[in-house]
């Protein structure tokens, strides 16, 4: 993805932001350069090939320029101001949690603030791509347009990619209006749960059963027990996967949660040494942690178990790891898991949506 700056015309603070930006990708990317405002025409931005152009702000005759192009513009300044004009306006000083950059978050001087990956645009995902066997690729912004799709798309087509997803907020009609005009088409709801990690009283569990920690030998038993997991995910409901490799994703999601190379570890529900149930569980930073994949043999389904399996997990994560915020996100089609969370004071977090598009 070809980008380039535009000087600020002031030193303010949204002049920093920029200058921080421009310090930050061009230590990962040496040939990003700046240029100064006078120089911007439609000459210079088809000269560059330049997809995204990052500034300060700039008028309203030079953003129909721009996007007459279909060059997407990133504009660190006032949300009022540029929101409309710009594709992706970004201002961390707005206090505004309404807007997808408009709180301190989306600093420059916040270090989870990844604006590289963000100003690319779009992502090919590496292990994603090897595992379904074409170029699949990410759209990182938060907001969707025209100009964004143009230049994802192009760059997709550039780089080996069939497949983009993208992930709105529910509450964005804007963007989802967007997207559903683009080709896009919405696969799957999703929704994000969390609770603090506190300790509280563990219900027994019935006789002969234990929990414990996944092993080796019992993996097979574990693809057994995760194998209609794949039959609720956007994958399967959008229909140009090939299902028996969606299967084979969440087995291998669960393997790798045995062998601590995905999520961290997986948490089972043990009728002498054979797994009923499991949970996958992921190690964040901060003491965070994330449920990752849970599910039950459906012999032992609707019997609470999963209920006390996630609160023992919580629990000795809580004393043994300090962790203090734990995370899960469901589909909105699986209604079970969501009251499973709510029934152990798990809160809803945020809806968003998965769109998918073919190229």
């Amino acid at each position: 993805m070809k980008r380039i700056f535009i000087k600020a015309d002031n030193d303010d603070a949204y002049a920093q932001q920029l200058y921080l930006a421009y310090d930050l990708v061009r230590s990962v990317d040496e040939a990003v350069e700046i240029y100064d405002p006078a120089a911007l025409s439609s000459d210079m931005l088809q000269k560059l090939e330049a997809d995204v152009l990052i500034s300060c702000g700039l008028s309203e005759g030079q953003y129909r320029l721009i996007s007459g192009l279909k060059v997407a513009t990133i504009t660190f300044g006032r949300l009022d101001l540029y929101t409309g004009l710009a594709d992706i306006v970004i201002d961390c000083m707005a206090g505004d949690a309404t807007a997808h950059y408009g709180t301190a978050a989306c600093s420059l001087q916040n270090p989870r603030f990844d604006f590289d990956t963000l100003s690319r645009l779009v992502k090919k995902l590496s292990w994603d791509t090897d595992f379904w066997g074409f170029g699949y690729g990410n759209i990182k912004a938060k907001t969707i347009s025209p100009n964004i799709v143009y230049r994802a798309e192009a760059y997709a087509r550039r780089n080996g990619i069939r497949f983009l997803e993208y992930l709105c907020a529910s509450d964005d009609q804007k963007h989802v209006v967007i997207a559903e005009s683009q080709g896009f088409h919405l696969t799957d709801i999703r929704i994000d749960f969390d609770v603090k990690g506190k300790v509280v009283p563990l219900e027994p569990l019935p006789e002969g059963m234990t929990y414990g920690i996944a092993q080796e030998r019992h993996i097979p038993e574990l693809h057994n027990i995760s194998k209609d997991l794949y039959k609720i995910s956007r994958y399967y409901y959008d229909g140009g996967f090939d299902r028996a490799r969606v299967s084979d994703f969440y087995r291998i999601w669960v393997e790798k949660a045995v062998h601590g190379t995905f999520d961290h570890i997986c948490h089972c529900i043990f009728l002498g040494d054979t797994p009923v149930g499991f949970a996958t569980f992921r190690y964040l930073e901060d003491g965070e942690a994330m449920f990752g994949l849970g599910a039950f043999n459906e012999k032992f389904q609707g019997a609470g178990l999963g209920r006390k399996l996630f609160r023992h997990v919580i629990n000795i994560n809580a004393q043994e790891k300090g962790i203090r915020r734990v995370t899960s996100a469901t589909q909105g089609r699986n209604i079970m898991t969501q009251r499973m969370h709510q029934s152990i004071d798990f809160r809803t977090a945020s809806v968003e949506l998965w769109f998918h598009k073919w190229l």
